[in-house]
């Protein structure tokens, strides 16, 4: 468990992360070093997993969730990822330097508030399965 927590942390900081809010002002998002939740050794095929946070230089509010989980894959593990919105703005995750995840508000995907903004609401989307990562889990 502590090795994979290490290599955990590796591979969060393999991800970039940017919104871009309803101002058009991008931001840079930074990940949080320590997961917000660790869960090892769940029901299942996953033998262990963790969220981290994407935020921005205003604060420590979490725009996008970056789930990892090891997965058991027949007699290996395997390393998963999926990228969660937690934010009003359209949100942008490179791995690698590639983009490999995008959440863009469109005409299915509207964001709606009030007129004084004390609420937003984001219309929910389905989350599909988590892919592979390139590499064996140890």
């Amino acid at each position: 468990p502590g090795r994979r927590l290490i290599q955990m942390r590796s591979l969060a900081r393999e991800f970039k992360a940017h919104s871009i809010d309803y101002q058009e002002q991008r931001w840079d998002l930074g990940l949080l070093p320590q997961p917000l939740y660790r869960y090892e050794k769940p029901a299942g095929e996953v033998v262990d997993g963790a969220l981290f946070a994407f935020v921005t230089s205003a604060g420590t509010d979490p725009e996008v969730i970056l789930a990892l989980e090891a997965r058991r894959l027949g007699d290996a593990l395997a390393w998963h990822y999926r990228a969660i919105r937690f934010s009003d703005s359209n949100l942008y995750v490179q791995h690698d330097g590639k983009e490999v995840w995008t959440s863009v508000r469109d005409e299915r995907n509207q964001l709606y508030f009030n007129p004084d903004h004390t609420y937003r609401l984001i219309r929910d989307r389905a989350i599909e399965e988590l892919p592979e990562l390139v590499g064996p889990a140890p």
